[in-house]
């Protein structure tokens, strides 16, 4: 499945369309140098911005993918799902502070961004703060609550799942 840029209140530019079209056939290294040469005409464009870093995360490249991610918050700093997209290459990249720190800008933007409060709970189980988790994860089931299997899977929010305390924290009415 080939990436694509965050949607909400941003325009895509048309180079995106033609990228996405290439990714589909496989053909990510000339996707990438149409979005390049939008990026040289318009540097400002958060679409292509966001479009090369989803291309360069696909990929494997998180640390490329963050260098673009962090042009484009600073382009518009306003757009929640630049903040989520950053904090997930940020994680893949081990920088688990600064990952935590873009999820909170994320959910600050937009309190309803279910995969930020999730990618938060992530975090913060892997740096052992179990309580920023346990609230992260609740939060994020709260908003979707498919969360929860997915969850289910990942042995560290597994965890925390399983603790009675969480339980009634997410149910309030299991009292076991």
């Amino acid at each position: 499945m080939a990436p694509s840029a965050p949607r909400g209140s941003i325009v895509t530019a048309p180079e995106v369309h033609t990228a996405k079209a290439l990714l589909k056939k496989g053909r990510s290294s000339e996707a990438i140098r149409i979005l390049q040469q939008a990026e040289a005409r318009n540097p400002r464009d958060p679409t292509v911005l966001l479009e090369l870093a989803a291309i360069y995360s696909f990929l494997g490249q998180p640390a490329k993918a963050v260098e673009y991610e962090r042009r484009a918050t600073k382009v518009d700093a306003t757009l929640p799902e630049v903040w989520n997209a950053l904090g997930s290459d940020l994680h893949r990249t081990g920088d688990l502070v600064s990952s935590a720190v873009a999820y909170r800008r994320a959910l600050e933007l937009d309190p309803r961004l279910a995969s930020a409060a999730y990618n938060l709970a992530r975090v913060a189980a892997a740096k052992g703060e179990r309580k920023e988790a346990a609230e992260a994860l609740k939060r994020a089931i709260a908003l979707k609550p498919e969360l929860a299997e997915e969850a289910g899977r990942e042995e560290a929010l597994a965890k925390l799942l399983d603790e009675p305390e969480f339980r009634k924290r997410a149910d309030p009415r299991r009292r076991s």
